[in-house]
């Protein structure tokens, strides 16, 4: 909890782990290999700045860990 303190602003949404995943295609869904297992929300001015705050993340407490980033862009016509 630490870390998320100190994101202050930052950190929009704390998220939540997520479990097994699914994919659809076309009406039908079978069960997917995802390798996600939790998200959260960050807002900041640049991807640097989104990885500096990733720094200290304690994801990276776990042997071979990452994180990916994904940026929210806007919804076309909206």
């Amino acid at each position: 909890m630490g870390w998320a303190k100190e994101m202050g602003a930052g950190l929009v949404e704390f998220g939540n782990p997520l479990g097994n995943s699914m994919q659809v295609v076309a009406g039908s869904s079978k069960p997917n290999q995802s390798q996600v297992a939790g998200f959260s929300i960050l807002q900041a001015d640049s991807s640097e700045a989104i990885s500096g705050m990733l720094k200290a993340h304690p994801h990276f407490m776990s042997p071979d860990s990452s994180i990916e980033v994904h940026e929210f862009l806007p919804v076309p016509g909206m």
